[in-house]
This record gives C-alpha cells, structure tokens and sequence, in this order.
C-alpha cells in the first residue's frame, strides 16, 4: 500500500504520513535485520537510514503524537530482544519503535513479514498510514 494523508499539527503546520512499505535484509553475515520508526519522524533501516521516512517533514517530537501498531505475519524469524509488543498501540513519543529479528544460523535463513498501522490517537480510531515490513537474514 502507498499513499499519503496530510494532517494539521497543532502548531499551525501540516505533516504528511507516509504509507511505505519496508524492508531490511542481510546475505552471508551475522546481523540482525530490522525496521525502526523514530521519535523525529525519520525511519532506520537495522544501523542505517531508509530511503523513506514515517512523517515528513521530520521533526523533533512529531511521535508525540502519533501511535504505531504492528502486526505479526509469516515467516519463521525470532524477534529480537528490543522488538516492540505486537498488536497493541504504542507511542512514538518518547522512544522508537519497530521489530528485528535474530540473524539466522549458518547454512540457514531467517524471514518475517510484518504489516503496521500509524494512528492519531491512542485508541487507533484514526488510520493515518500503514505499510508492510520484510526482514530477511540469509546465511545459506
């Protein structure tokens, strides 16, 4: 799903929610793929940026109002120890939120699809944007 949906902040401006679809992915190496949304706005891709970022403009306390829900789909990858709970509203206010997870054994490889929701209040009763994660770690 792409798209965009104009909001008015309440400091007189306007943000766009991006809907974008994500991934992360790794070939031959032990490391952990993963997807963070940001306070800012801003997205990062395992330790770099994404191409694409959540809000734009991007800026510092845009989370504060915004929630991100994510969902669980297939794929037989392990989250990582900082994933973020699955399937309940969380705020983008004060930390990142998103899901990672563990790089796969030797000779193995590890996916997992995810999709998310961004809402303008807490209950998810306002859809502002939604997308698809993939993460993959290839070490077959």
């Amino acid at each position: 799903m792409t798209g965009v949906l104009q909001c008015l902040m309440s400091s007189g401006g306007s943000v766009v929610i991006n809907s974008n679809n994500y991934s992360d992915s790794y070939l031959g190496v032990a490391t952990n793929p993963a997807i963070n949304l940001q306070t800012n706005g801003t997205t990062t891709r395992g330790n770099a940026s994404a191409t694409t970022n959540w809000a734009t403009p991007t800026t510092t306390g845009i989370g504060a109002n915004y929630w991100l829900k994510l969902v669980l789909g297939a794929g037989n990858g392990t989250a990582t120890g900082t994933s973020s709970a699955l399937g309940v509203w969380l705020s983008l206010s004060a930390s990142s939120q998103g899901y990672g997870i563990l790089a796969a054994p030797a000779g193995q490889v590890r996916t997992r699809a995810l999709t998310y929701q961004l809402s303008s209040d807490s209950g998810g009763s306002v859809i502002v944007g939604s997308g698809s994660i993939q993460l993959e770690s290839d070490r077959s």
